[in-house]
């Protein structure tokens, strides 16, 4: 009920620069790296059935509406008190990134909700002696596993550092089946996911376009470099300078700092694409990577200052990520299709958006933190590890992988990277405090 109010205050879809790019190329039939392949057809496919954003976004609040539903059931299961169960029911889809993001028609919004079941069905796994014995539970964990790969470039490595440790506290719990179990579907179903991606590949011929989407993988080096050559106290040599013009365009550089300094929603935001020349960097990615080495040689201070800014999303519990709420602004975006329609219903859309504003449940507030709840869920950890041991770190890996993944490549300070957090912070604060009194419940079937 919650997610179809937003919807409809933002119908039919909240759609940003990404959704709109993703949109076009699916009209057009073409298809490019810039996002996973799998999921541009997947988006392709229900275009078959009703041709709107819209019905991605049904698809999403359906999918997020069942996912917080199966939190719930899960948390009861746990022998938690039906009274929390119920605020926790109210708390999830009315926690400002979830209810927001559920309208927002951005592939993180599959990618998040699926790190979530997998978080559920890893914790349910070690709890269940029977789980395995259970050619269904296999299934759909194999499902959840390539569903979730096909959202996000950076899920596999997510999953598979996930899946590894999970593994690896399986054998030191002396659980040899099991864990040979779980080691046969990662790698089953990376398979499977790389599989499908290089044949829709081939048979998509000329309308796929295999654009190297990796230079986001170079943002920290990137930001370094403009660090340093944007610094007034740092002589750029006229060897460096060259260097920088032949993998950079010098325009964008100073177009990028002009934004930094004019508009605080860029800071720390790399524009790899439009900065680097990317035909350039395909032929020497390592000629890139030493000139970072060069300038933090030169000046180390700057450049991991540069490093700390740019990851702050994930590591400073102060620091609130950008974020797109209800925006109409949207219409063209340098040349593709329009993709909205009219508003359907403008005063639900005037009405909450006002109170995001009026109560600071915005940009800012305490609401769009991610890296706080990421510091919650460490505090918790330690607190579980002493009260149930080293299990009870299973629940929170999807998401400590895909915060700590963002250590090592972030382009921007999105909270949508890692907006999982909020759910599963909330959710581990029960797992870790509660007291696992789950034979009461046999009035629950799994």
């Amino acid at each position: 009920i919650i997610f179809t109010a937003v919807w409809m205050a933002a119908y039919p879809a909240v759609m940003t620069p990404d959704s709109i790019y993703i949109w076009t190329m699916v009209q057009r039939g073409t298809y490019d790296g810039l996002h996973p392949l799998l999921y541009q057809l997947g988006i392709k496919l229900l275009t078959y059935i009703w041709n709107s954003p819209a019905f991605i976004i049904l698809l999403q609040i359906l999918l997020c509406s069942f996912t917080f539903s199966y939190v719930v059931y899960r948390v009861r299961s746990w022998g938690t008190n039906k009274w929390v169960c119920l605020l926790l029911s109210l708390v999830l889809p009315l926690l400002p990134a979830n209810f927001v993001y559920t309208v927002t028609f951005w592939k993180d919004i599959p990618y998040t909700m699926g790190l979530i079941l997998i978080s559920l069905e890893l914790t349910r796994a070690l709890k269940q002696k029977d789980y395995y014995g259970k050619k269904r539970n296999i299934v759909i964990f194999a499902i959840l596993i390539i569903f979730t790969m096909s959202t996000r470039y950076n899920a596999p490595y997510v999953l598979i550092f996930s899946m590894v440790t999970y593994i690896i506290i399986l054998l030191v719990k002396k659980l040899k089946r099991e864990s040979v179990i779980n080691a046969v579907i990662i790698v089953f179903c990376f398979i499977i996911f790389i599989s499908s991606t290089n044949i829709a590949k081939a048979a998509l011929g000329d309308n796929y376009d295999d654009y190297d989407s990796s230079t986001s993988f170079y943002a920290i080096p990137l930001q370094g470099i403009i660090a340093a050559y944007n610094d007034a106290n740092i002589e750029v040599t006229d060897e460096q300078l060259s260097k920088i013009e032949k993998y950079m365009y010098i325009d964008e550089i100073h177009n990028h700092i002009k934004e930094f300094e004019e508009n605080e929603r860029w800071r720390n935001f790399t524009r790899t694409r439009r900065i680097l020349k990317r035909e350039v960097l395909e032929n020497d990615k390592i000629g890139l990577l030493k000139l970072y080495a060069e300038f933090f040689i030169q000046n180390p201070v700057i450049v991991i200052r540069s490093y700390f800014n740019q990851t702050a999303i994930i590591w400073q519990a102060r620091n609130a990520g950008y974020t797109s709420h209800m925006s109409w602004s949207i219409l063209n975006f340098e040349g593709f299709e329009q993709v909205l329609e009219d508003i359907q219903f403008e005063w639900l859309h005037e009405f909450i958006n006002d109170e995001l504003n009026k109560n600071q449940i915005g940009y800012r507030s305490f609401f769009w933190h991610p890296a706080s709840m990421m510091m919650i869920m460490i505090l918790l950890a330690c607190v579980g590890i002493k009260k149930r041991g080293i299990k009870s770190l299973i629940f929170i890996l999807p998401a400590l992988f895909n915060s700590l993944g963002y250590m090592a490549s972030i382009e921007g300070q999105c909270t949508r990277y890692t907006y999982v957090n909020y759910t599963i912070a909330i959710v581990y604060f029960i797992y870790i405090l509660i007291e696992d009194n789950t034979k009461s419940l046999n009035n629950l079937k799994e």
